[in-house]
């Protein structure tokens, strides 16, 4: 029997926290469903946690090609007329399936279907809702995801047509590749919300998503590629894409600013001054003056100028990144998991 969802779960040395993310997946009811795991190369004891998995998921084994190609590889070797994509690290509330399937097939508009998920940390305790960060709705458009990602791909079920016809997911980009696709499925049909918590999003030492600066110079490549995939774009569109840029470009000045680095900043700062002439956006005036105000402070500090210090305790006084909440003390490392 063909089954409704197909589950594509890509590890790459995930033992720490794959058996259960495994089991809860497999504790789901109210829909027929497969797991396709893929291990992409993983090299810690990945394969003994799934060797007791035997027959309640199927493995398929590549050399490490990265997480969307792992994705994509899972997708093409499951069956079902659903997909879901549930990374090594997060998991699902044992009423996920049931919640989110009939709502996708009672609205044959929606190319996909996701809801809230839980902040939790490494040891699995809860911190808030990912929802006050992401702000999700149903029918959140295209031009809204140009200026924020809204879809949490935990929780997301997307019909496989519209994943094929949207061309999956780009195996060059590194950190956003989720919000690529979802900017893509938003123009194959609507997007649905379920306002309940039915996920586990974990935030740990290891996620990709604390690389910022990184992240945010790919975003500025996802903007361009968009520009392009999903062209012709109207006014609107143009102008959050526009808006979004402006929006990076000050954020990698603030993050270069925090560094202690004025030419890196003041590139970026440029930069951001031509992408608003461009778009005609000239917006964030308060994150502007606060860039402003600390690029002073710093520029005097490096030209002796700033003999009490004034640079440092700005620097010293600036809010500590956070992840959905969470700062770094927070992250509890887990000791890998040997057979």
């Amino acid at each position: 029997m063909t089954p409704d969802v197909t589950v594509v779960v890509p590890v790459h040395d995930g033992a720490a926290f794959l058996a259960e993310t495994l089991d809860s997946v497999l504790a789901q009811r109210g829909a027929t469903f497969e797991v396709v795991v893929v291990d992409d190369g993983s090299k810690d004891a990945t394969p003994e946690v799934l060797a007791r998995y035997a027959g309640a998921v199927r493995v398929v084994r590549q050399e490490c090609r990265g997480v969307s190609a792992a994705r994509n590889r899972g997708a093409a070797e499951g069956r079902g007329r659903v997909l879901a994509f549930l990374d090594q690290d997060d998991a699902w509330e044992p009423g996920l399936l049931a919640a989110l399937l009939p709502e996708l097939d009672r609205h044959a508009e929606w190319s996909l279907v996701h809801a809230d998920s839980w902040v939790v940390d490494a040891r699995g305790r809860a911190h808030g809702r990912r929802g006050r960060f992401l702000r999700s709705r149903t029918g959140f458009g295209f031009a809204e995801l140009c200026l924020r990602n809204a879809v949490p791909i935990e929780s997301m079920l997307v019909r496989r047509a519209s994943f094929e016809r949207a061309g999956g997911f780009d195996p060059e980009l590194r950190y956003l590749e989720d919000w690529d696709l979802a900017l893509r499925l938003s123009r194959t049909g609507s997007i649905g919300f379920v306002d309940r918590p039915l996920a586990r999003y974990r935030v740990h030492a290891r996620n990709l998503s604390h690389a910022l600066e990184p992240m945010l110079v790919e975003e500025l490549d996802l903007h361009a590629r968009v520009r392009t995939r999903c062209a012709p774009l109207s006014v609107a569109e143009r102008a959050a894409l526009a808006l979004a840029d402006v929006r990076v470009a000050l954020d990698l000045a603030w993050q270069a600013l925090r560094r202690g680095d004025l030419p890196a900043a003041r590139t970026w700062r440029a930069r951001a001054a031509e992408l608003g002439r461009a778009g005609g956006a000239r917006a964030f005036a308060a994150r502007r003056a606060r860039i402003a105000l600390l690029a002073v402070l710093l520029e005097l500090d490096a030209r002796g100028l700033d003999p009490v210090g004034l640079g440092d305790l700005a620097r010293a006084l600036l809010p500590r990144r956070r992840l959905y909440g969470l700062l770094p003390n927070d992250l509890e490392c887990v000791e890998r998991i040997e057979p």
